[in-house]
């Protein structure tokens, strides 16, 4: 099994130089595993937190939670993302952190990580950068949610889903594999479980894309990026 961190070091070193000594005292760290059933809230709203999640295997949601029980999700993380990074200046959790598949995650705690950052200020600027990267995915997503339709925003979400994974190992940018369940990507896109099913034929039916039970394949990436609106600038998957 590869060591724990070895997908989050390899994903910071997309964005940021690191020496072979930071990356190796990112490896020395040995923070405890914990398997969560899907559905399980890993944070709470409101709750103070003394870690930071790192996915090792699954997928988990960031949601904002509404009185009346319902959530939208605003970012997914995939295996490779530390999902509450920022949580380390800021500990009093404002959304929930929720596995959405059954999941494998680290709790890092936020101590190891705030003394590494101090110890070597080059993975404290990593660190700082990766956590730019999130809220730019946050805010793009948030930009999809108000001026796309159903369309738009299940085409961009694929659209971005595919480099993520190809960059975490898993699958290729455009084949690759998506667990989430209708409901749940009900939840990501803000339409009903019936309208994610119509979306999924609907770019079938174009030609877009075809499905095989959780697999996912763009057979015409240039025409499900018109529809997206899609420019990849925005996940910073760089040095620029």
């Amino acid at each position: 099994m590869p060591a724990k961190l070895d997908a989050f070091i390899d994903r910071l070193g997309l964005r940021s130089p690191l020496s072979q000594e930071e990356r190796a005292a990112l490896a020395a760290l040995d923070p405890p595993v914990s398997e969560r059933r899907a559905r399980w809230d890993l944070v709470r709203p409101g709750e103070r937190v003394d870690y930071a999640c790192l996915v090792i295997a699954g997928v988990v949601g960031r949601a904002e939670q509404f009185a009346d029980g319902r959530r939208q999700t605003t970012a997914v993380h995939v295996p490779g993302d530390m999902a509450d990074l920022h949580s380390v200046p800021v500990p009093r959790a404002a959304w929930a952190i929720t596995a959405l598949t059954d999941c494998t995650i680290c709790e890092v705690p936020h101590g190891q990580l705030r003394e590494l950052a101090t110890r070597y200020p080059a993975i404290g600027a990593a660190f700082w950068r990766d956590t730019v990267a999130d809220a730019s995915v946050y805010s793009k997503w948030i930009s999809v949610l108000s001026r796309h339709d159903a369309r738009g925003r299940m085409a961009h979400l694929l659209c971005e889903l595919g480099p993520r994974m190809e960059a975490a190992g898993l699958g290729r940018a455009d084949d690759f594999e998506l667990r989430l369940t209708q409901d749940q990507l009900s939840e990501v896109l803000g339409v009903t479980p019936v309208h994610v099913y119509r979306t999924f034929r609907a770019l079938r039916d174009a030609g877009v894309i075809a499905t095989e039970r959780r697999s996912i394949r763009v057979l015409d990436r240039p025409a499900l990026e018109r529809i997206a609106e899609f420019d990849p600038a925005y996940l910073l998957l760089g040095r620029d």
